[in-house]
C-alpha cells in the first residue's frame, strides 16, 4: 500500500523517467491494457490476464465466469439485483495506470442494459475516485439518448468513453458501478467486459 501511495505523491515530471507504456484507444483490434498484460507485452499468444496477476471481484455473487470480465469474449456476466452493483479489476501489484479512456462491452443480450454508471479508480480498493460519470437517461437531447441507448442494446456492442478533465492520477484498481436502475427497471448489473486505455506505470509490465 505504501508503494501504491508513493506513485501519486510523485509528480508526472518525476516519474517520466521511469518505464511508461502508452496504450491509446484501438477501435479496430481493441488491443487495450488488459490485452497487453494477456500477451506479456505483445510477446506471446494471448491468454486471459487473470493468468498474469489480474483479478476481478464484484459487489455480489455473479452468474457466469467473472474472469471473463477482463477477457475478450462476448459473454453474460451478471450480479444480483442490488443497488450500486459493481465489478472491480485489480491490475496486480506493481502495475498502475493513468487512464485516458475506457470501453464497455455489452453482454450477449438486449435486456438489463446499464445506462447510468460511474467509472472509478483506487489505489487500495477501499477509497475510490470517480474518474468518469455517465447518465444516459438525462443530460443530452432526447434524440441522442435514444440513439446511444439503441447502440448499447446491441449484443456485444463496445462503447468507448473518453475521460474528460483527466487529472492524470494513477490507479491500480478500476471499477464500473451501476448508478440507478438498468433498462429493464432493476439493479442487476449485466456486462461482458471492459477495456482500459492510458499510460502504464510501474515495475511489472
Amino acid at each position: 500500500e505504501n508503494n501504491n501511495k508513493n506513485i501519486n505523491e510523485r509528480s508526472i515530471g518525476q516519474i517520466i523517467s521511469e518505464k511508461i507504456i502508452s496504450i491509446p484507444y484501438d477501435d479496430i483490434y481493441h488491443k487495450d491494457i488488459l490485452y497487453y498484460i494477456g500477451t506479456k507485452g505483445n510477446t506471446v499468444e494471448y491468454e486471459n490476464p487473470t493468468m498474469s496477476k489480474v483479478s476481478v471481484s464484484s459487489s455480489s455473487e455473479v452468474k457466469g465466469d467473472i474472469n471473463e470480465f477482463v477477457g475478450r469474449n462476448i459473454v453474460n456476466i451478471r450480479t444480483e439485483n442490488k443497488n450500486e452493483s459493481y465489478f472491480t479489476v485489480d491490475l496486480g501489484e506493481g502495475r498502475y495506470v493513468i487512464p485516458s479512456s475506457y470501453a464497455i462491452r455489452n453482454r450477449n443480450g438486449t435486456t438489463h442494459i446499464m445506462l447510468n454508471w460511474s467509472f472509478e479508480g483506487s489505489m487500495d480498493n477501499k477509497t475510490f475516485d470517480i474518474i468518469d460519470r455517465r447518465n444516459l437517461n438525462s443530460g443530452i437531447v432526447k434524440y441522442n439518448i435514444e440513439k446511444i441507448q439503441s447502440l448499447l442494446k446491441t449484443p456485444g456492442n463496445i462503447s468507448h468513453w473518453k475521460i474528460e478533465n483527466n487529472e492524470r492520477k494513477a490507479y491500480r484498481y478500476f471499477r464500473i458501478k451501476q448508478m440507478g436502475k438498468n433498462s429493464s427497471g432493476n439493479y442487476i448489473l449485466c456486462l461482458s467486459g471492459i477495456e482500459l486505455y492510458g499510460e502504464c506505470i510501474g515495475e511489472d509490465w
